[in-house]
């Protein structure tokens, strides 16, 4: 994050005790690719997509869904559930080979 005092986007300070979800809009002229990252996420995720309307993406409803439910964007398969869906998600400090 940026932390120039005249800076757009806030001073963000880590939530203490709460575990939190980053989900990112691939396609957005607001903040740069990777300017959404606080210390101590527990998942990340990008959905293709615009920032602006990002809320209203089933791709990411149903990614918050599941973070809620079970703390992770990934859906949690079963034997029962053959369910697929595509997520982009990767972590952004990971090197790509």
């Amino acid at each position: 994050m940026n932390q120039l005092p005249n800076s757009l986007q806030p001073n963000r300070v880590r939530p203490s005790g709460i575990e939190f979800g980053i989900v990112e809009a691939t396609k957005d002229r607001v903040i740069v690719q990777g300017g959404v990252l606080l210390d101590g996420y527990r998942d990340y995720a990008q959905v293709k997509g615009h920032h602006g309307v990002l809320a209203w993406y089933p791709q990411a409803i149903q990614m918050v869904e599941n973070f809620l439910l079970y703390g992770s964007f990934k859906p949690v398969q079963t034997e029962s559930d053959q369910t697929e869906q595509d997520f982009t998600g990767q972590d952004p400090t990971v090197a790509k080979s």
